[in-house]
């Protein structure tokens, strides 16, 4: 008898099991293939593995928290669905417990036939997945096991979880409805003529406005990711509250403009329907804002890390080895290095010799560089001043200063053309570019070089010693021999030590490892926006059958409605990817500044990923709309016999 009940309702409503089943399929698939990676122990065989491991469980986190608030949104829509039925059940003499049966029965063949497609489907790809992820962060070849009992038994533990939160929800919702209220739930209700929602509008797009100020005006400092979270948060409410209430303030004021509302039919036509749409799609249609948002951000991020990579290893390392001691080291390391080099048979030789100033950690207001204004989380730059006889020797481009003049190397922010740096004031001219314009210590400020005359005496000196030795070594051994550089130096107060090969290998399994994640990520927020555009496509059908009727009762020809409602269908689902991709251009700004904490400062570079992925998201989402119409339109059309019926 359950089984027929359960086969009924699978067939009744399979405009909706179908496509959340799939994407519940995709989401366990993504479940398992990161579950699978991460427990796979040849994954911890390559230099900073540590690294590429910590980045699969925090996107475990993120597709698991994906996942579950998926479910949770489904189970919603295909519980009002049901409702009528379970209603009639429950008039027909079911008790309460028989009903929670059923509905624990559907949902749990809904998630076991899912989750064991879902496993099929991560066990096929996991290899290819494994293999995507050792070219992204150019690590040694592994062996994937074909299936990893760990991460089926981890994905179990999710979809279970989910089951178990999902028949609670739904058992609670049996108790409390009555079988009238259950069968009447599941039809159209008219939207209440509510009041227009000043407060939560206004509040709303002061909080957008103030998010967006936020993201623009953001330093790259310590302070940077703080104030740009706070930015994150303001733009996820004042979304929702703009959606669900702002838009209704906005055409609220659009009705009181006569010549907008009423002397043309058409423009009433309109601000009516988008009223009555805002009102009841709000909160998705904010939803699909964020995630498209969500999408373009992360890709943006982790696309240009891992396109920048090449450019931050030449930024950091010019040379194979660079060592900062003090000045006094300066035999003493180039000895060893040299011995070492000799032991495991690596031909070095030293390329850069030379002095500078200890770095300085401050800010530039106006035209004076000051250190530790407001302690170290207001700092961006770090200063640092070598000779015009160290330049030219470096450079072997002969420069002539004047005692108030100085070169500036900044790659990283604007400088002024006349900088303060403690009691000395320069007059400054740009390099284009330095070859030996480091940062030593790979700080998170941009670093500012002055080439001056004279280094000032009061300042403190390092002395650099740059090495390089044939790139034709394998990475094992470059690796090691790195490895047994930095184990024998001595590394004391105002020592800075960097190598070549680990900073790529570190970069390489930072930045592919995050564009690896970053893409599970964003496909998984892309299923699901696929699926609330799906499901508000199809209650905006439902919806709109009964408005076909009223609009061709009145006068209207089935041409005309039929505009107006694609209209306003079409100016409702291109609201959310207008959002996003407001959102995305405002936050440029600030996330630019974020990323040159990691040493990113091509702007032209990110600006093109920017807009790439900007044009790829709104690919994606007017083709998942062109095919989701479809089904607004099949059951649309179903309605207007009924109102062709009615007309006559």
């Amino acid at each position: 008898m359950m089984i027929k009940l359960l086969a009924s309702l699978w067939q009744a409503h399979r405009r909706i099991y179908w496509p959340a089943w799939l994407a519940t399929v995709v989401l366990v698939a993504l479940n398992y293939l990161l579950f699978a990676l991460a427990s796979d122990p040849s994954l911890r065989h390559f230099g900073f593995s540590s690294l590429t491991n910590a980045l699969l469980q925090i996107g475990i986190v993120f597709i698991v928290a994906i996942t579950l608030g998926f479910l949770g949104y489904a189970d919603n829509f295909l519980a009002k669905a049901q409702s009528r039925a379970f209603g009639l059940y429950r008039m027909l003499g079911m008790t309460h417990w028989q009903l929670g049966g059923l509905m624990s029965l559907d949902r749990f063949s809904f998630l076991a036939t899912a989750g064991l497609v879902g496993v099929c489907t991560g066990t096929i790809f996991t290899r290819l997945a494994g293999q995507v992820l050792l070219r992204l962060i150019d690590g040694t070849a592994i062996h994937l096991a074909f299936w990893s009992a760990r991460g089926t038994a981890s994905t179990a533990v999710v979809l279970a979880l989910g089951l178990v939160g999902l028949i609670v929800v739904n058992l609670w919702r049996l108790q409390q409805v009555s079988p009238q209220a259950l069968f009447t739930t599941g039809q159209l209700e008219k939207a209440p003529a509510a009041k227009t929602p000043w407060l939560s509008g206004s509040l709303g797009l002061l909080c957008l406005g103030l998010a967006y100020w936020q993201a623009i005006s953001v330093k790259p400092s310590m302070a940077a990711l703080v104030q740009f979270m706070g930015a994150t948060l303001l733009v996820v409410i004042g979304t929702y509250l703009v959606f669900m209430a702002g838009s209704i303030l906005i055409l609220r004021q659009l009705q009181k403009w006569p010549r907008c509302y009423y002397e043309s039919p058409r423009g009433m036509i309109a601000i009516s329907g988008l009223l009555t749409r805002m009102r009841a799609n709000g909160a998705g249609l904010a939803t699909i804002c964020l995630l498209c948002s969500a999408v373009m951000v992360l890709l943006f991020g982790s696309l240009s890390l891992y396109v920048g990579r090449s450019r931050i290893q030449r930024l950091w390392n010019p040379a194979a080895i660079q060592v900062v001691t003090p000045l006094k080291q300066r035999t003493q390391v180039h000895q060893t290095v040299v011995q070492l080099a000799d032991q495991q048979g690596v031909a070095v030789r030293r390329v850069a010799d030379y002095s500078i100033t200890v770095p300085q950690y401050g800010k530039i207001t106006g035209a004076k560089f000051s250190t530790q204004l407001g302690g170290a989380a207001s700092n961006t730059a770090t200063l640092i001043l070598i000779s015009r006889q160290t330049y030219q020797r470096l450079t072997h481009h002969p420069v002539q200063l004047a005692a108030n003049q100085a070169l500036v190397y900044s790659p990283g922010q604007a400088v002024p053309s006349k900088l303060k740096v403690g009691e000395a004031t320069y007059h400054l001219h740009r390099l284009a570019h330095f070859k030996w314009g480091i940062d030593p210590t790979h700080s998170i400020f941009p670093p500012i070089y002055l080439v001056v005359n004279q280094l000032p005496a009061q300042l403190p000196q390092l002395r650099v010693q740059a090495f390089d030795y044939q790139r034709t070594l394998p990475t094992t051994k470059k690796l090691a021999f790195e490895q047994s550089v930095t184990a024998a130096l001595p590394m004391a107060d105002n020592s800075y030590l960097s190598m070549r090969q680990t900073i790529k290998t570190f970069l390489n399994g930072l930045t592919g490892g995050t564009i690896f994640v970053g893409f599970l990520i964003s496909l998984a927020m892309l299923v699901t926006t696929a699926i609330v555009i799906y499901f508000k496509q199809l209650t905006e059908g439902m919806a709109d059958r009964r408005r076909f009727v009223t609009m061709q009762a009145v006068g209207l020809t089935p041409l005309e409605t039929a505009a107006a409602i694609r209209t306003q269908v079409l100016a409702v689902f291109l609201l959310p990817v207008g959002g996003a991709l407001l959102n995305l251009a405002v936050a440029f700004p600030g996330i630019r500044k974020i990323l040159k904490l990691f040493s990113m400062y091509d702007g032209w570079l990110e600006l093109k990923i920017a807009v790439g992925v900007a044009v790829l998201l709104l690919v994606i989402y007017l083709s998942v709309y062109a095919v989701t119409t479809r089904l607004y339109q099949r059951v649309v059309a179903s309605g207007q016999s009924t109102a062709g019926d009615v007309v006559r």
